[in-house]
């Protein structure tokens, strides 16, 4: 098999690009096959069940995609995953994920690619909830952006639903729902006794887990891995701890891109930070805390589509 690329522009200034795949007489049954995207999407192979296939990630921006002939694909969507809460906050949510074959063919496929939501942080008292992240679409599937997670103080912002939901906290305790099916799970929910800390962002894989004291618990929900190339995607965020003790390790994102969420403490005083969400894995961002000042929570990561397709179809 061969590969040729040719580029150029649109009237848009879009960039494009044509791949040319020649198979050989023992080849695809269908003869020479022509990928055409915009977009710019990043090119490379992976081996799946003893076949070499062609993949293009879509990471950023919006794209499409069509070939010559109806062809199967293989097609990951992943969407932003929420940011965490601020404020003796939950994490975000994983963004949801979609995995489909599907036949790609002569129509031309819109690709668009979720950012994670923006971090928010606490200021005059007005704590907020964090932001859901930007859905990702690749032509007939859209997989939904991750929920915010929920913050304490007062006024009390609720976890936000998602592809899969924020985590809860101490009064409004239930985690955010996962509102589309199999694209996630929900957040962990809060802990009505625990006012120290925030449940984690549900996952891919998992709810998030709930708050069990302020120092227990709160971690986000795992992710899980696509089949085609063994990655875990969409982890929820962390939730936030409080000690009083010295400094400990907020609670750990999901793996698959959660964030890690913020620990106050008292000995000294002052908390960690959290940390934003992975992007190309739509993890959920972590939930701040609050002590001494106002500190962010972690952004959610941005999404991805992936395609591929194997040689010889």
């Amino acid at each position: 098999m061969s590969v040729s690329n040719a580029g150029g522009s649109n009237i848009t200034g879009a960039k494009w690009r044509s791949l040319v795949r020649s198979d050989t007489a023992a080849g695809g049954a269908g003869g020479a096959l022509t990928i055409t995207t915009t977009g710019s999407p990043a090119m490379g192979t992976l081996t799946y069940q003893g076949r070499l296939h062609d993949t293009y990630t879509w990471s950023s921006g919006t794209g499409s995609v069509y070939a010559s002939r109806n062809v199967t694909a293989q097609v990951l969507v992943v969407a932003g995953g929420g940011s965490g809460g601020s404020y003796v906050a939950g994490g975000g949510g994983g963004g949801g994920v979609i995995a489909v074959t599907y036949t790609l063919g002569i129509t031309s496929e819109p690709v668009v690619i979720g950012a994670g939501g923006a971090s928010v942080t606490a200021s005059g008292g007005n704590a907020l909830a964090g932001n859901i992240g930007s859905d990702s679409q690749f032509g007939p599937f859209l997989a939904k952006g991750g929920g915010g997670g929920g913050c304490r103080s007062y006024p009390t912002r609720a976890a936000l639903a998602g592809g899969s939901g924020g985590g809860g906290v101490q009064l409004s305790t239930a985690g955010g729902a996962a509102s589309y099916g199999s694209q996630g799970f929900a957040g962990g929910a809060g802990n009505a006794t625990y006012g120290g800390a925030g449940a984690g962002g549900g996952g891919y894989g998992a709810v998030g887990t709930a708050v069990l004291s302020n120092t227990t618990g709160c971690t986000g929900g795992t992710g899980k891995a696509w089949a085609l190339n063994g990655t875990l995607y969409a982890g929820g965020g962390g939730g936030c701890y409080y000690t009083t003790g010295t400094v400990i390790a907020g609670p750990s994102g999901g793996s698959g891109g959660g964030g890690t969420g913020a620990c106050a403490f008292d000995s000294p005083l002052g908390e960690t930070v959290a940390t934003a969400g992975t992007n190309g894995l739509g993890g959920g961002g972590g939930g701040s805390s609050c002590v001494n000042g106002y500190t962010a929570s972690g952004k959610g990561g941005d999404g991805i589509v992936v395609l591929a397709i194997a040689r010889g179809d």
